[in-house]
């Protein structure tokens, strides 16, 4: 097996996982330098950044403590040496409004000897805001 083929195998295992409500794999995954970058709108109280080994699971208890997450879906990824992009789709109810949405993502992570020591997550973070109803639509 390739490391990329390893890389993408470890991925799609903490995917499968996160979508069976799961952090372990993810957590487990995380060195002790890593810095998380989640690139969300300041209207969602768990964009920025986070860092070191406790990342993952300080990022995942904020999601949790706010979205439920029904289906978080990757749909397809691509590796190059360490470095593993993928995509996909989540369908999340926000717990204080009550409002669900759906929504596409996208990831690049960096992974060294099967620790993730670098991550970023993309999608319509202002969108989603609307959608959830954090944030007020435009009137027009």
């Amino acid at each position: 097996m390739t490391l990329e083929e390893r890389n993408k195998a470890q991925m799609r295992d903490i995917y499968d996982s996160y979508n069976n409500k799961s952090i372990d794999p993810m957590v487990a995954a995380s060195c002790d330098d890593l810095v998380m970058h989640e690139h969300a709108s300041p209207t969602l109280p768990w964009g920025g950044q986070y860092r070191g080994a406790d990342a993952m699971q300080q990022l995942g208890e904020v999601v949790a403590s706010h979205l439920e997450h029904k289906e978080y879906i990757c749909e397809d990824m691509i590796a190059q040496g360490d470095v593993v992009v993928s995509w996909g789709r989540c369908t999340t109810l926000d717990r204080e409004t009550g409002c669900e949405a759906s929504f596409v993502w996208m990831h690049r992570v960096v992974l060294r000897d099967g620790k993730m020591v670098e991550g970023h997550e993309f999608y319509d973070s202002l969108s989603l805001g609307e959608d959830l109803g954090r944030v007020a639509r435009p009137k027009t």
